[in-house]
């Protein structure tokens, strides 16, 4: 089975503005689908909830990430997923900061936050929203989403 095993079926995804939604659209395209009208598109309010209407039977497929997949698979029972497709990868979840706020406090947030597998409440933190480590980016890290914008246009 691939992608092209989709073509007429309901496939859901996170919201349409989500970068995985993005990605799926993309990754229909480049196999010759057009992704409004060669599947059915069916946006769910986040990753936990399109994986779950594959489960019950709502949606054939679920375009997400490779973290929420692994979460859901992590559950008791746990839930099995076949990948068909996967897409390039882009780089995960960032903080930003305003560049009005002072260095000082902006070289204190990011230590801070690269800081969170150190400490107790920032374990929390991240194991709370399940997420990984974060490490520092550099603007370079995020070419690779400026030139799929690019090729979006």
């Amino acid at each position: 089975a691939n992608i092209t095993d989709l073509k007429g079926r309901i496939v859901s995804n996170p919201p349409a503005d989500a970068a995985v939604s993005q990605l799926t659209s993309m990754a229909f395209r480049d196999a010759g689908i057009d992704p409004e009208r060669g599947v059915n598109r069916y946006y769910s309010k986040n990753h936990f909830a399109c994986l779950q209407s594959v489960v019950i039977g709502a949606a054939d497929a679920c375009g997400t990430a490779e973290q929420a997949l692994r979460t859901i698979e992590k559950q008791s029972p746990p839930a099995r997923f076949r990948v068909l497709h996967r897409t390039a990868s882009i780089p995960h979840t960032l903080f930003v900061a305003h560049k009005r706020v002072p260095q000082k406090d902006r070289e204190l947030l990011l230590h801070t936050v690269l800081e969170w597998p150190n400490t107790e409440p920032g374990r929390k933190i991240l194991e709370g929203g399940q997420f990984v480590p974060f490490v520092a980016a550099r603007d370079a890290d995020y070419e690779v989403v400026r030139r799929y914008m690019r090729g979006k246009r």
